[in-house]
């Protein structure tokens, strides 16, 4: 429709955490982060826009996982233009 093409996204992932020791000591017996991996569900929208011969890909995309028993969300929105090989 006029251009433009929407579509859905539905997928899985997963993030890696590594940490590096504190640069202080840890006097006060602080709960640092820890390393480890967790798994993700990614869900989001975009639409290609055709204008004036090119095409351009917006795009915006959440990664919702767990990190310490609670839920995160990683929103990202990206934008590019699109290059077809033939």
């Amino acid at each position: 429709l006029w251009g433009m093409n929407p579509y859905f996204l539905l997928g899985g992932g997963g993030k890696w955490y590594q940490f590096d020791d504190p640069t202080e000591p840890n006097t006060v017996e602080a709960i640092l982060p820890s390393d480890g991996f967790t798994a993700t569900a990614d869900f989001g929208a975009g639409i290609f826009l055709d204008i004036w011969r090119l095409t351009f890909d917006l795009q915006a995309r959440d990664a919702l996982n767990r990190y310490w028993g609670k839920y995160q969300n990683d929103l990202v929105f990206s934008g590019g233009l699109v290059w077809q090989v033939r």
